[in-house]
């Protein structure tokens, strides 16, 4: 006698060359055949298929082993259990009982017996019922008086057999998210309970950005991500991120977002832009959006590291930031206007359009 683990199911092999099959758990005759006309003297477990190696008298090797796609229909056809044919579908996860967890499904549904509908939907092989269709079906089911909500009784029933989809964990979410219940979300985000995804994040966002930044870190939504990273001011590892993650984001567009929350993390975030003196941004843009929150003059040392090359395309914004310089030389004892050190006036505006007073500057002529 040899146990399948696979299939939970006792072959009892006879010396004549017969094989009886039996369910394990209930002792239920499955099948029976002869599959050797000579005498077995020896026979082994066989690993690659679950199953039985037999030797006959003659030094023939037999292989006895179970037909997965087979067996459900064996039982369906020949048998006519459907019940255990939907059990041991279930139990061993096989194929061929689709139609027929279908079928019982609905009528579970049709009689509004949610449970027991949630606990095949949930145990049905392959995940043939983990649907989003069976996500609706639950969602719009009517709720029984004192009953918990049909949905919410069939996500956690797949809870407690380990982790949900992504629309199974949005659909388990949006209750926590409209109570507030972030740590709930958290614990089930720590035992790797919830699928990660930007709809997720999404949803989360609305009630902490942290909690929603290391959902979009784990989904692989990159331009959100970089996005929270803002919001938070972690605007050092936007550009670490972004390389590591081959992540070409708007930064522009970022600084601008980070200005409007806090100059000081923008004056961050321009550093980390210009390292090493190769600007990931448009240099232009950034000196113009600098201006227009008037904190050019806090960082012109780090926008001139990023001039440094000699092209004559740069020598206008050189004049410019280098005019800035002056002028922050004669005033910084005494009272300044920003808006005069940061905007040229219209009489000084031709100098910061003359490339020739750039190079006069450079070249010394």
């Amino acid at each position: 006698m040899q146990v399948s683990k696979k299939h939970d199911l006792i072959y009892i092999l006879t010396k004549m060359g017969f094989v009886y099959l039996h369910d394990l758990e209930s002792g239920l005759w499955l099948y029976t055949t002869q599959f050797s006309m000579d005498s077995v003297f020896a026979y082994t477990k066989y690993q690659p298929s679950d199953g039985v190696l037999a030797v006959t008298t003659k030094g023939h090797v037999v292989s006895v082993s179970i037909d997965d796609a087979a067996l459900i229909r064996y039982i369906i056809g020949v048998l006519q259990n459907s019940n255990f044919a939907l059990h041991i579908a279930s139990r061993n996860n096989l194929p061929g009982a689709d139609e027929l967890f279908v079928s019982k499904f609905n009528m579970l549904c049709a009689a509004m017996q949610y449970r027991e509908a949630a606990e095949l939907a949930a145990g049905s092989p392959k995940g043939v019922l983990r649907t989003v269709a069976t996500v609706q079906k639950f969602l719009y089911a009517q709720i029984l008086p004192n009953q918990p909500s049909p949905l919410m009784t069939y996500l956690h029933i797949l809870l407690e057999r380990g982790p949900l989809k992504k629309f199974e964990s949005v659909e388990l979410c949006k209750p926590a998210v409209e109570n507030r219940r972030l740590t709930q979300i958290q614990k089930w985000l720590k035992t790797d309970k919830l699928e990660c995804s930007e709809e997720l994040g999404n949803l989360v966002y609305d009630i902490d950005v942290k909690t929603a930044l290391s959902i979009y870190l784990k989904a692989k939504a990159h331009e959100r991500a970089v996005h929270c990273f803002a919001e938070t001011g972690q605007v050092k590892k936007i550009v670490v991120y972004c390389k590591m993650v081959s992540h070409k984001p708007d930064y522009i567009s970022l600084l601008r977002k980070v200005l409007g929350l806090n100059k000081e993390w923008g004056k961050s975030f321009v550093k980390t832009l210009v390292g090493n003196g190769n600007s990931l941004a448009d240099v232009r843009k950034m000196v113009d959006l600098l201006t227009e929150y008037r904190i050019l003059r806090d960082c012109r040392s780090s926008v001139l590291d990023a001039l440094k090359s000699n092209r004559p395309s740069t020598a206008a914004l050189k004049t410019r930031l280098l005019r800035m310089s002056f002028w922050l030389k004669d005033y910084e004892n005494t009272e300044r206007d920003e808006d005069v050190i940061d905007t040229p006036t219209r009489d000084q505006q031709p100098l910061v359009g003359s490339d020739q007073s750039m190079n006069t500057i450079e070249t010394g002529n």
